[in-house]
């Protein structure tokens, strides 16, 4: 197998092909990478620096929707469109609560008569 060189006028500039598998990168401008500006004001910097609820929604005929005060150790939570408040909650035992197989039964379970308020 033998190799040709040509060479060739593109945008008034020589581009050397050469070989069956040649590229010619003359003349493409390497892409700007995005760059986010844009600055955000004391209000939101105070809200990403105190991360103080967590929540998840289940939706389910009797558990909703469920939100955690981490500083407070409070739970609200929905249940059958009436919502409930849970006082004493640790963070460990709404991880449990989230990543329950059957949040009703969790719920009946570990949270109902133990840390009603």
């Amino acid at each position: 197998m033998w190799k040709t060189t040509l060479k060739k006028k593109l945008n008034n500039e020589d581009v050397a092909l050469s070989g069956d598998h040649s590229r010619a990168d003359i003349g493409k401008k390497k892409k700007k990478r995005f760059e986010f500006n844009e600055a955000l004001d004391e209000h939101w910097i105070k809200l990403i620096q105190e991360v103080r609820y967590r929540a998840f929604t289940h939706s389910s005929s009797f558990v909703g929707n469920v939100k955690y005060d981490q500083d407070e150790q409070s739970m609200e939570v929905i249940l059958n469109g009436k919502t409930y408040d849970f006082c004493n909650v640790s963070e460990r035992l709404f991880d449990a609560f989230e990543g329950a197989d059957s949040k009703g039964a969790f719920f009946n379970r570990e949270i109902k008569t133990l840390h009603d308020c």
